[in-house]
């Protein structure tokens, strides 16, 4: 009684030992179960505990071909689905460039409002994390994460996360031709009709169709666009060209703000005929303040023979300017 009993303690330490290495053999084995392996724990498990755990598992590992086979099924597979956001929830602490590229291939509205939130911190992320999360915004290719591209541009911190923008955008062609003329409604649109012009042909019919919008910046928006191609995709804009060279008055008149922004020397007679046989109101405004002494002319005769007094009054008005888009 009161006798410790050191041989029978001692009979007892290697089952304990036993059992540490037992646990820490466990552990490690998790750590180097294979990718696939945790994919099929995460989409077939039925136990929720163990799912999750899987799904922690991999986000940590930042394989983004590993997240996009999950994202390939999660519409049709509810396990998938919920281990996408528990990745989701991982990636977005982590904030390392591969969580972020894993964000681009999760493919849901939450991982684009974070890869927004990413991209437009002022206060958090580095340059690199930036220009990766624009990238991931154009792997998510949807619309709203190519219209999330449109708005963050203004918001960019700098010089080489706006160049990233303007490069992702510029690569998804023709699905970011949409979101892109959606924004000429904003002030500072040079960049986006920089973009279009790069994107060429696709964007070419929309733009188009735009000319003639009740919107005044969407028009010129829309024209400057245009005046860009003729440098980087002279193709797209051969009709317009063609109108030119053909004497199209009608064409040029329904057109107009391209040839004004275009301001080739020489084209102002032509012009000048435009408003003479299709003029309004509108046109006659733009003639009078686009900045060329000659329109401004045509402007003032075409008031008069229609009844109107040109009266000069402080402030601008908002119409092409004479060879602004060169």
């Amino acid at each position: 009684m009161g006798r410790l009993d050191i041989g029978s303690a001692m009979s007892r330490l290697p089952f304990v030992v036993i059992l540490l290495l037992m646990l820490a053999v466990t552990i490690t084995g998790c750590s180097s179960t294979p990718n696939s392996e945790l994919i099929s724990a995460i989409t077939t498990n039925a136990d929720a505990q163990q799912r999750k755990t899987a799904a922690e598992t991999l986000a940590g590992r930042g394989d983004a071909a590993s997240v996009k086979s999950i994202a390939a099924v999660a519409s049709t597979n509810r396990y998938a689905a919920e281990g996408l956001e528990t990745m989701t929830d991982t990636f977005e602490r982590s904030g390392t460039t591969s969580a972020i590229r894993c964000l681009g291939e999760v493919k849901t509205e939450r991982a684009v409002y974070i890869l927004w939130k990413m991209l437009t911190s002022p206060t958090s992320g580095t340059e690199d994390t930036k220009i990766e999360a624009a990238k991931s915004l154009g792997v998510t290719g949807s619309e709203s994460s190519i219209s999330g591209l449109v708005s963050a541009y203004k918001l960019c911190p700098s010089e080489a996360v706006k160049t990233s923008v303007r490069d992702t955008l510029k690569n998804l062609g023709a699905s970011a031709v949409k979101p892109l003329v959606s924004g000429l409604v904003e002030q500072d649109t040079d960049w986006i009709a920089g973009v279009l012009a790069d994107i060429g042909d696709p964007a070419v019919p929309l733009l188009v169709e735009k000319l003639k919008d009740e919107r005044r910046e969407v028009r010129f928006g829309a024209a400057m666009a245009l005046v860009k191609m003729k440098d980087k995709n002279p193709k797209a804009v051969a009709p317009f060209m063609a109108m030119l060279a053909n004497h199209d008055l009608q064409g040029m008149a329904d057109n107009y703000p391209f040839f004004i922004k275009l301001g080739s020397p020489g084209t102002e007679e032509t012009l000048v005929e435009v408003i003479r046989e299709h003029g309004d109101m509108t046109m006659c405004l733009d003639y009078l303040n686009c900045g060329n002494q000659r329109l401004d002319e045509a402007g003032r005769e075409w008031a008069r023979n229609n009844g109107y007094n040109v009266y000069t009054a402080p402030g601008s008005h908002g119409g092409p300017k004479w060879g602004e888009g060169n």
